[in-house]
């Protein structure tokens, strides 16, 4: 009879703890939820759920190889193998090993064909490699199973957009919306495939109900930047990039659109300012410095705007095998202020008069 209630006590014991770490690893105390699920292991050795915690803890922190170790320390502590190979292949899909992900993956859904992680995982993977069809399929499939499942609509969404098929993936994150009209990340989405339809209203619309029910998420606010800018709302934008800069001052992409929307306002010294400062740097050189030369060809400043722009052509070599007239033009004998308004016409039909289209360099 002892020897039954102490086996009730730490079994009960256990539990607590184990809930303890959950409520620890939602509220981001991941370290607390670290230390509580070893406790769990010493009090029971065969806790497939704490193995799963830790190493779930690992991967959040980038810990692959422990995180793997504790995954498989799982498989062997559990009959249910199916939810332990998913994570093992999102371990390898970290790694860059896309085949061995897409062997855990495939393992895991031959072990329980109605996992939707399994399967999610497995679209993502194939989304990443570029396998478009066989992943629409797998998470077209998946959504017969769990047609509620948010995340399945939207990474449907995501195929589509690859695929080409922008119709089908605004008709399903419209769906999702009529079902859950809180998606944020739905929003968001439907911001992205405006701006790029240049629909600029609709995508403004779209990103400021994603931070309407989510202000935190500086990637809606960037989106709803680009939207004002299309539609000549520059000083909006400037105040909301600002903002946005003072809270990711590390976030390249702000600063670059920033400087477009103190270029397209006319304040060439704000822009200038701040591109030779990301001119320091070594990210996307290329267009920061044709940015650059933009800016000295509106203040009439030709040599320094060819100079810029050479440079330009020197880190932008996926760009100039794209177009290589560039190439052709950094080179050829004329004056400055010829060179700097032939570079001006050539890189507003690269660009197409959009802020997009600046990146094409850096993809």
């Amino acid at each position: 009879m002892q020897h039954k209630e102490f086996r009730a006590r730490t079994g009960k014991n256990i539990k607590s703890l184990v809930q303890q770490a959950k409520n620890f690893t939602k509220e981001q105390r991941l370290d607390e939820a670290l230390t509580t699920y070893e406790d769990v292991l010493k009090e029971n050795p065969e806790a497939a759920g704490a193995y799963m915690g830790i190493g779930k803890i690992h991967l959040r922190k980038g810990r692959l190889d422990k995180a793997e170790e504790y995954f498989t320390g799982a498989l062997h502590v559990t009959r249910k193998v199916a939810p332990v190979l998913t994570m093992l292949a999102s371990v390898a899909w970290k790694r860059g090993d896309v085949n061995k992900a897409l062997k855990m993956s495939q393992e895991a859904l031959d072990s329980d064909p109605k996992l939707i992680q399994a399967a999610l995982m497995r679209g993502k993977i194939l989304l990443q490699a570029e396998h478009y069809e066989e992943a629409r399929v797998i998470v077209a499939e998946t959504l017969k199973y769990n047609p509620n499942s948010n995340e399945a609509e939207i990474l449907l969404a995501r195929i589509f957009l690859k695929m080409d098929r922008t119709n089908e993936a605004i008709d399903h994150l419209n769906r999702l919306l009529v079902r859950d009209p809180s998606s944020w990340s739905a929003y968001f989405i439907l911001a992205q495939i405006h701006l790029r339809c240049k629909e600029y209203e609709s995508a403004s619309n779209a990103a400021g109900n994603s931070l309407r029910i989510n202000p935190d998420n500086p990637r809606a606010s960037l989106c709803l930047s680009q939207a004002l800018l299309g539609t000549a709302q520059y000083l909006k934008a400037v105040d909301i990039l600002e903002n946005l800069l003072a809270e990711q001052p590390d976030m390249w992409n702000v600063k670059m659109l920033l400087s477009w929307a103190y270029f397209l306002n006319n304040d060439l010294e704000a822009a200038k300012t701040l591109l030779k400062r990301m001119a320091a740097g070594i990210r996307n050189l290329g267009a920061v410095h044709f940015l650059l030369g933009d800016v000295y060809t509106a203040q009439e400043l030709f040599q320094a705007a060819t100079a810029e722009y050479k440079a330009a052509v020197l880190h932008s070599e996926d760009l100039v095998e794209k177009y290589p007239a560039l190439k052709e033009l950094a080179e050829k004998e004329m004056s400055d202020r010829d060179k700097a308004s032939a570079f001006k016409q050539l890189l507003s039909e690269i660009r197409g008069n959009s802020f997009e289209g600046m990146f094409e360099e850096s993809e």
